[in-house]
């Protein structure tokens, strides 16, 4: 790394014949001030240079949010009604319910409507919700709570959003992907696949 940069000459090691020194920020780089100026620009600047990365990130990202997920995962507990975090936390609680046939009425209700044909259901009912039910305890942080960890968040679109949900039994994050449905009130609505 260069720091000739912040100073108005090069810097020469200080030996009793030299008179030209850099100044640095006004001190003279064979002070004692000078020196620790130097020294202090040298240990500074790559913790400069990375907070200004961390800003760029929080500025181009999507914030808070995104510096969560990428350090650990951002812990989901009480979400906003009809948000993205709150329809994985119904559909955790849907498959949480003992009664098979009520845990499935319980769970259709969020499926978009594109899924909801005679063969989309079937499907669902046969092959896609019985393996969330087998696992759904996986990606609860607590037993007896419904929250969860999100480590990544994807938004495709204004419409479509995609969501990995940790799970204790996997390193990779489950996809829970979701997609307004205009049929719905433009209501969010799992399309094609939700933790299963």
């Amino acid at each position: 790394m260069r720091l000739d940069i912040f100073f108005s000459g090069p810097i020469r090691r200080q030996t009793s014949d030299s008179v030209d020194c850099p100044i640095a920020f006004g001190y003279k780089a064979s002070s004692r001030v000078g020196k620790t100026v130097i020294r202090t620009l040298r240990k500074a600047l790559p913790i400069l240079a990375g907070i200004a990365l961390l800003a760029t990130y929080l500025v181009a990202g999507s914030g808070c949010n995104k510096i969560k997920e990428t350090f650990g995962g951002r812990t989901i507990e009480d979400p906003e009604e009809d948000t993205p975090e709150w329809i994985v936390q119904q559909v955790l609680r849907a498959a949480a319910i003992d009664d098979q046939e009520d845990s499935w009425n319980e769970y259709r209700v969020f499926l978009h409507s594109k899924e909801q044909t005679s063969q989309g259901l079937k499907d669902w009912q046969r092959m896609r919700f019985p393996a969330l039910r087998r696992k759904y305890e996986c990606f609860l942080e607590e037993e007896g709570s419904f929250t969860y960890t999100i480590k990544r968040t994807d938004t495709v679109s204004e419409d479509e959003m995609h969501i990995y949900v940790k799970c204790k039994t996997t390193e990779m994050p489950t996809p829970c992907k979701l997609q307004r449905d205009p049929r719905d009130d433009d209501e969010w609505r799992i399309r094609w696949n939700c933790l299963n």
